[in-house]
């Protein structure tokens, strides 16, 4: 199985290729369908100053959406030789196209590759989070006018402190997650650049159209600096994971106040038995289990 960076002189030791590979070839295959999409853009990208033939690009990229039809059909695998996604892509492509197959890597490197493939990844998943704390918003916001009015003692240092209402309470939650939502925007801000043309860090001698990538792949903006945008990863997502641990942080504590709100010792809140569990040997009780591991996962990010 050939690798993107051998030559004929180089073999690698079986431990050195388990000990450097690790589990990268599994945890690519979050990522495979990206590179995909990447990759059809830069071969577009390629035929647009003259790489790449027009038939050689639909070549490409027809042979780049039947990789996407078998690894949706689970008959796609990335190996442990492979390494990555991109290696793994690129061999099928040789493989069924010979050197054209190989032509595809012109212009770009495996950290330019990763790092759009995982920017295109990052960008589907911030959509999805955008759209559920969305609705976590309008289902706080529906709860604090409908009970108002309900009365509700107010907690400090876990004491009765002062009068106050279940509207309160979850209005609380609601414009906290209107402020969760607002830095979350940002993190989708920072991620919506396209890296794809920085190769290693320091460009290629090609007049690459990275504003074409960039409209195809449906970037906001090109990051500009080849060298910053290699540098940028692990300020992308160091910022993107603090702005979910503030979200996660949110939700560990209103299922942590749920827990007690639920239970005998305060009653604020009836907890349906289709969302408990029960005790193998206390047949009376009704476990918060739900509760108890979204507070649990907070630790999985935090």
């Amino acid at each position: 199985m050939s690798k993107l960076w051998q030559t004929h002189a180089t073999t690698l030791h079986p431990v050195v290729e388990q000990y450097t590979v690790g589990n990268d070839h599994k945890l690519d295959k979050r990522l495979l369908p990206f590179d995909i999409e990447a990759s059809k853009a830069h071969a577009k990208g390629l035929g647009r100053i003259g790489i790449l033939t027009q038939a050689e690009v639909e070549q490409v990229i027809t042979h780049l959406d039947d990789i996407l039809v078998l690894f949706e059909a689970g008959t796609f695998e990335i190996t442990q030789q492979d390494e990555d996604c991109h290696t793994a892509i690129e061999n099928y492509l040789v493989e069924k196209l010979g050197a054209l197959g190989k032509k595809v890597h012109t212009g770009r490197s495996r950290n330019d590759q990763v790092l759009v493939a995982t920017r295109l990844y990052t960008k589907k998943k911030l959509k999805q989070i955008s759209e559920n704390v969305v609705h976590l918003e309008e289902i706080f916001l529906m709860f604090a006018i409908r009970y108002r009015m309900v009365p509700m003692p107010g907690y400090t240092h876990t004491r009765r402190a002062m009068p106050s209402s279940v509207g309160h309470w979850a209005a609380s939650y609601l414009e906290e997650m209107i402020n969760n939502h607002m830095i979350l925007e940002s993190a989708y801000k920072l991620n919506d650049q396209n890296p794809l043309g920085a190769a290693a860090g320091f460009g290629v001698n090609l007049p690459l159209d990275r504003e074409f990538t960039s409209r195809e792949l449906g970037f906001d903006r090109v990051q500009i600096n080849s060298l910053y945008c290699v540098n940028s990863r692990g300020t992308t997502e160091s910022y993107i994971l603090s702005v979910l641990t503030q979200i996660m942080m949110t939700l560990g504590r209103l299922a942590n106040e749920m827990i007690w709100f639920t239970g005998k010792g305060f009653s604020f809140f009836d907890l349906p038995d289709q969302f408990t569990t029960g005790s193998s040997i206390m047949p009376q009780k009704r476990n918060p289990d739900v509760f108890e591991i979204l507070r649990a996962n907070v630790n999985v990010i935090v």
